[in-house]
C-alpha cells in the first residue's frame, strides 16, 4: 500500500511542522489534529495565511457537527498535496467521526507534552496530553480501521542505558502509551513502529531548549550559567529526522525498499517477515534515531561558537547537573533499517545560520 494520505499529530511543533511540509512537498495529502485552539505559526506557510495578513486561500479547518457527525469535504484522495486541520476539543465521539471520514493511510503521532522535572501541579497535563488523547487517537484508529502507526518515543526511557529506566515522569508516560498501543496493536491487528529520538535541533526551532540559550548569550554577550558540562549530547538535524519519519511511514505501510526494506518490513502481513531483534515486538518495533556521534556539552559549546562566528561566554559548573542528568545518552538501541544520519554538527550549525542569520540583540 502507498501511503498518500498521512494524518499527523503535532504537526504545530518542532518536529511536527517539519514533517508536514516535507509530506506536503512529497504531493502526500496530510490531514492534522490538533487540539483547539493551538498556535499554528510553525506551518503558517501550509495553512495559507501569514501574520496580520488574510488568508488568499485558506484550508479545511473541521469543526465535527451536531452529535459528532464527521465533515463532508473529504472524499478519500481529495486535497493531495494540501492540509486539512482538525479542531480536537476534548470530545472523542468528534475524533471518531472525523477520523472514520478521514480513513488515512498511516498515522504519525507526534503530539506530547515535554517536561524535564514536573511538578505536582503538571501530572494532569502530561497524563492528559501524553496518555489520554493518545489512547482516544487510538481508539479512533480501530474504530474505523485504521491500522497504521508511527509513534514517537524518547531515549530518556532508557536511563543507564537499561532496558527501561525512565529519566522522568514525562519520559514515564511516554512507555505508558506505548504499552497501550501494544493492546490496540494485538486487539486490532495494528502494525506500528516507534521512533525513539535523542536532541533534535535545526532552523525554526522555537523550543527553550540549549541552541536557542546558546545564540541568545552570544548575540547580547550574556554569560551563560551552566553545569560542568560534562555530559554527552546525541544532536540529529531536523532534516535527518524529517527522513527518518519518511523511512518509517514506509515501513509501516510495506513499500519501503533497500536494507532490511522489503515491503513485509513489520510483521502481520506478508508471508514472510523479516526475523526481529530479540526484544522487539512482532507488532510494534522500536528504532532509535541517532546522530550517531556524541560530545560533551563543553565541546558543543566551543563547536557552535567556531561555526557561528560568535563565542559564547558560558561560567561553568555555576549550576548543578540536575537529578537524574543524563550523563551517557542511550547506546543499546536498534538503528532504523535504511536511514542513517546525514548531516553532521558543523554543518548543521551552519544551515541554521544560512536560514535564520544573526539579529541585532536577538
Amino acid at each position: 500500500m502507498t501511503p498518500n494520505h498521512v494524518l499527523l499529530t503535532g504537526a504545530f511543533g518542532f518536529v511536527g511542522s517539519h514533517l508536514a511540509r516535507h509530506l506536503v512537498g512529497a504531493g502526500k495529502r496530510v490531514s492534522i489534529v490538533e487540539r483547539a485552539g493551538a498556535n499554528g505559526a510553525a506551518i503558517a506557510d501550509l495553512l495559507g495565511r501569514a501574520r496580520g495578513e488574510a488568508p488568499s486561500m485558506a484550508p479545511a479547518v473541521h469543526e465535527a457537527g451536531p452529535g459528532g457527525r464527521a465533515p463532508e469535504a473529504l472524499p478519500a484522495g481529495s486535497r493531495r498535496g494540501g492540509v486539512e486541520v482538525f479542531s480536537f476539543r476534548d470530545r472523542p465521539d468528534e475524533l471518531f467521526a472525523f477520523m472514520a471520514a478521514a480513513r488515512p493511510d498511516v498515522v504519525v503521532h507526534l503530539a506530547s507534552l515535554f517536561i524535564a522535572e514536573h511538578k505536582p501541579e503538571e501530572i494532569g497535563p502530561l497524563i492528559t496530553t501524553n496518555v489520554q488523547f493518545g489512547t482516544v487517537l487510538l481508539e479512533a484508529m480501530a474504530l474505523a480501521g485504521v491500522r497504521r502507526l508511527v509513534n514517537t518515543g524518547t531515549s530518556w526511557e532508557h536511563f543507564h542505558d537499561a532496558a527501561y529506566n525512565p529519566v522522568c515522569l514525562y519520559a514515564a508516560t511516554k512507555k505508558a502509551f506505548d504499552d497501550i498501543a501494544e493492546f490496540y496493536a494485538q486487539a486490532h491487528g495494528m502494525r506500528r513502529v516507534t521512533l525513539k529520538l535523542f536532541d533534535t535541533y535545526g532552523p525554526g526551532d522555537r523550543r527553550p531548549k540549549l541552541f536557542k540559550a546558546l545564540r541568545q548569550a552570544a548575540a547580547r554577550g550574556e554569560t551563560l550559567r551552566m553545569s560542568a558540562g560534562e555530559q554527552l549530547i546525541d544532536l540529529v538535524y531536523i532534516d535527518d529526522v524529517v527522513a527518518a519519519f519518511a523511512r518509517a511511514i514506509d515501513l509501516v505501510a510495506g513499500t519501503a525498499t533497500g536494507p532490511q526494506g522489503t515491503g513485509d518490513a513489520i510483521a502481520g502481513e506478508g508471508p514472510h517477515p523479516p526475523a526481529l531483534p530479540v526484544g522487539q515486538s512482532a507488532t510494534g518495533p522500536e528504532f532509535g534515531v541517532s546522530a550517531g556521534r556524541r560530545l560533551r556539552l563543553r565541546d558543543l559549546v566551543e563547536t557552535f561558537g567556531a561555526v557561528s562566528g560568535k563565542p559564547v561566554p558560558v561560567e561553568w559548573g555555576a549550576r548543578p547537573y540536575r537529578k537524574r542528568e543524563v550523563m551517557v545518552p542511550w547506546t543499546r538501541f536498534t538503528p532504523l533499517p535504511g536511514w542513517a544520519p546525514q548531516i553532521g554538527l558543523e554543518e548543521g550549525i551552519r544551515r541554521i545560520f544560512q536560514r535564520e542569520p544573526w539579529r541585532e540583540g536577538e
